[in-house]
């Protein structure tokens, strides 16, 4: 697993040094009192041994291990090394510069809301099926003065009002060598990596606490950590170490929550969350 930082955040490496002592010497004793009563046939192996209320959030893991075969000292045995993984992860540092940068490479102004492809009237009709739940509407289109949204899919049709919309993601990433588009195109890291660096250009994008770079001065990616950090966003789910515009779509609606855009938040959240390798 590595874990990526963000270089901007506040650092809380020390607190969580800490922590972790704390919780190896907690779970230490409870060994000990455990392998005691075990050999004394006077503690038994049970879930409904007490601890301290401020525990409980931590021991649930090792509560539902103790309610399998394989005895006491076993389960915390396994539980203490399976929670050491994240304590002996590597930790990258990805630079909050580097991250923007990224983003407003892949973030556009303009994007497609209304899934429904501008079907519905908003005339207020009765169990309206393009409605959402609460009565209201999607809009069907938005816009904003920078780059603010990375669209969850690659092209949308309103044929209603004659609008389309081709998401740069889709034509810069999945057109190599000049060969006709298909779903099925599958590219590789190396080659992900180069078209988001050289061939996407940026914007200044819409950010939150986050450093603001020109055109100018985010011309040029100098670290390609953030733009590999999106490649293992892209691909958690695949069995394969490729990617394909299918893949990324779906991919893309989770890393969104559902939404029709990845904005900001979400994605530097998730860029500075750990990922499994």
């Amino acid at each position: 697993m590595t874990m990526v930082r963000n270089s901007n955040s506040s650092n809380s490496g020390g607190i969580n040094k800490w922590l972790g002592v704390w919780r190896v010497c907690v779970y230490s004793c409870l060994v000990m009192m455990m392998m005691m009563g075990h050999h004394n046939n006077n503690f038994p192996c049970t879930n409904a041994f007490s601890v301290p209320s401020s525990l409980s959030l931590s021991l649930s893991p090792l509560a539902q291990r103790m309610s399998t075969t394989g005895g006491c000292y076993k389960s915390v045995r396994w539980w203490l090394h399976s929670s050491s993984t994240a304590d002996d992860a590597t930790v990258v540092e990805l630079d909050a510069k580097q991250i923007v940068k990224v983003f407003g490479r892949m973030a556009e102004k303009y994007i497609m809301l209304d899934a429904s492809g501008g079907m519905c009237c908003y005339s207020g009709c009765k169990d309206c099926e393009y409605r959402l739940p609460g009565g209201g509407y999607v809009m069907a289109d938005q816009t904003a003065s920078r780059p603010k949204w990375i669209p969850c899919y690659d092209e949308r049709v309103f044929e209603n009002s004659g609008k389309q919309h081709v998401s740069q993601w889709s034509q810069q990433l999945f057109f190599l060598n000049n060969d006709d588009e298909n779903e099925n195109v599958e590219i590789t890291q190396d080659q992900f990596v180069a078209a988001v660096e050289e061939k996407m250009d940026f914007v200044p994008p819409l950010t939150n606490k986050a450093p603001y770079l020109s055109a100018s001065a985010a011309k040029k990616v100098d670290d390609q950590a953030a733009i590999r950090q999106l490649w293992n966003l892209l691909t958690a789910t695949s069995s394969k170490n490729t990617l394909t515009k299918r893949q990324m779509k779906k991919q893309l609606k989770q890393l969104s929550n559902g939404e029709e855009g990845w904005t900001w938040n979400n994605f530097n959240a998730a860029m500075t969350e750990p990922q499994p390798q």
